[in-house]
């Protein structure tokens, strides 16, 4: 694969973990530091994830992908300028990392 390919597809990885890291965050910001936590259902009642049993889980999941989304993201940038690991791997493991938190929600 041809390096300018490689290096779109890293540029393409970046902006993909940002939105994750700024929903993750964003989520935990509200829940854990604003403590408006009046539209979500948290609780054993209803068809509920387990990570919804109180606020206080539910944002220590958020902040738990937030930072692995916030990871990969520094990582692409940190690639970006030192092309160490290949672009397609870079956006192989965000798809990945998507990919696990959809699936946690979906099991949980």
């Amino acid at each position: 694969m041809n390096k300018d390919l490689a290096k779109f597809l890293n540029i393409i990885s970046i902006p993909v973990n940002g939105i994750f890291v700024f929903i993750n965050l964003s989520e935990y910001y509200i829940v854990a530091i604003k403590k408006d936590i009046a539209l979500y259902p948290f609780g054993e009642s209803g068809p509920a994830h387990y990570y919804y049993r109180t606020a206080d889980l539910y944002a220590l999941v958020a902040l738990s992908y937030g930072i692995l989304f916030l990871l990969m993201f520094l990582l692409g940038i940190w690639n970006l300028k030192t092309n160490k690991v290949h672009g397609l791997l870079m956006l192989m493991l965000s798809i990945g990392l998507i990919i696990v938190q959809l699936f946690h929600g979906l099991l949980g």
